[in-house]
């Protein structure tokens, strides 16, 4: 059974949409062309690893994972915009504002 959310502002369908699209957006890896792309620091990359006492591979692995986070902060982000325009052309009362 699906929940019900009663936002006012947004049916309950067009919610759950904009959830699925927005995890549909999410990245879980960066290939190395996308990797590269970024400007990437290598004496950073070498000091962090001799800081930390880290393998350089295990640093690289950590700043795509940043990267990636990164990324998907950026969608949701934009993701939400609509949702966020939706709410500010509504009152508290979830109906429409005549004068907007």
């Amino acid at each position: 059974m699906d929940r019900e959310y009663n936002l006012g502002f947004i049916s309950d369908n067009d919610i759950r949409q904009h959830v699925k699209d927005t995890v549909m957006t999410y990245r879980t890896a960066i290939s190395l062309g996308e990797f590269n792309r970024n400007i990437v620091d290598p004496i950073k990359l070498t000091f962090d690893s001799k800081v930390y006492q880290r393998p350089i591979e295990t640093v690289i692995d950590n700043k795509c994972l940043r990267q990636t986070d990164k990324s998907n902060k950026c969608n949701r982000l934009f993701s939400s915009e609509p949702l966020q325009i939706c709410r500010q052309r509504l009152g508290s009362s979830g109906q429409r504002r005549d004068w907007l």
